[in-house]
């Protein structure tokens, strides 16, 4: 059986208040989980994709699932996050690279909503 780690990857922001959300969020995650889960940042934040892919790749792990923590799914999803992952599949050849759809797919997401709309 392989090993396998996630990262969950988010925009990234210059407000610092906001990454430390982000990264405490991926922390409790990680406590919760039963594989290592760790965040990283398409911009504007480290640890970047590659930063974190980087981390990983030590042998340990042969498979890295990535969810694009984003609402929708636009060009970093669709475009841009694909991209770089094909980058790090050719740089980390031995491990396998899966990318999950973005929040926009989560059924759960409409039904937060209308709870918040209900509040």
């Amino acid at each position: 059986m392989s090993k396998q780690a996630v990262i969950i990857l988010a925009h990234g922001s210059r407000n610092i208040q906001a990454r430390e959300s982000f990264i405490k969020m991926v922390r409790v995650l990680n406590k919760r989980s039963q594989r290592p889960v760790v965040p990283a940042f398409y911009s504007l934040g480290t640890p970047t994709l590659s930063d974190a892919v980087g981390d990983l790749a030590t042998g340990e792990y042969s498979k890295i699932i990535i969810l694009p923590y984003f609402l929708f799914d636009g060009n970093h999803v669709q475009k841009d996050i694909p991209l770089l992952v094909s980058k790090l599949r050719a740089k980390h050849p031995e491990i396998d690279f899966q990318i999950l759809g973005s929040l926009e797919h989560e059924p759960m997401m409409l039904e937060i909503v209308l709870q918040r709309i209900r509040e």
